[in-house]
């Protein structure tokens, strides 16, 4: 399994040039695998993308490359963040 260097604010590349700054991740709670890439581009317009982690060639502490280009940005959605009325239930079994 390969291992990435996920660090929020890292430089985010296409195949053709620069398409943002990580913002966020998503992870499995299951498997505590990263499933997901929230990429914000923009600055005072901002627009966040969410792109499948085997979207990802390359992670290093400077730059995050992915394996598509700047046309195919387009097709990936926008991240929408949504809040959970139900709590979750517990992980790891801590005390109450």
């Amino acid at each position: 399994m390969d291992e990435f260097d996920l660090t929020i604010g890292t430089q985010v590349f296409c195949i053709d040039g620069k398409c943002g700054k990580l913002a966020k991740y998503a992870v499995n709670l299951e498997s505590w695998q990263v499933t997901h890439l929230i990429v914000e581009d923009g600055f005072l317009l901002r627009r966040s993308r969410v792109f499948p982690f085997p979207t990802v060639w390359r992670a290093t502490p400077d730059e995050i490359q992915l394996s598509t280009d700047a046309e195919e940005l387009r097709n990936y959605p926008e991240f929408r963040e949504e809040v959970i009325e139900k709590p979750a239930p517990e992980y790891g079994g801590g005390s109450s």
